[in-house]
């Protein structure tokens, strides 16, 4: 059963919903968001918080992009490596 959270953003309070085990991480994810997006608007505290949230999502966005290609990567090395090694048992 889900249950009401508060987080606040930008000194603004939101309540959503989540599962009892997941309660945890999304406080995380919330003072994640809260620091990164403070940081964005510090730099340019005329910036409309619309401007701000679009700033931020465009920067996680690139960094999660980035890390999927890098994780793809790595993957694809690992599964060579893993067929030169089972080719060398099978010799």
């Amino acid at each position: 059963m889900q249950t009401p959270v508060e987080i606040t953003l930008l000194d603004r309070k939101f309540t959503v919903n989540c599962l009892p085990t997941e309660k945890e991480s999304l406080l995380q994810s919330a003072k994640f968001l809260n620091k990164q997006l403070t940081e964005i608007h510090a730099k340019n505290p005329t910036a409309s918080l619309m401007n701000s949230v679009l700033k931020l999502a465009l920067n996680l966005s690139y960094k999660l992009t980035v890390a999927n290609t890098t994780e793809q990567r790595m993957q694809f090395k690992l599964n060579m490596l893993n067929a030169i090694l089972e080719q060398q048992v099978q010799k």
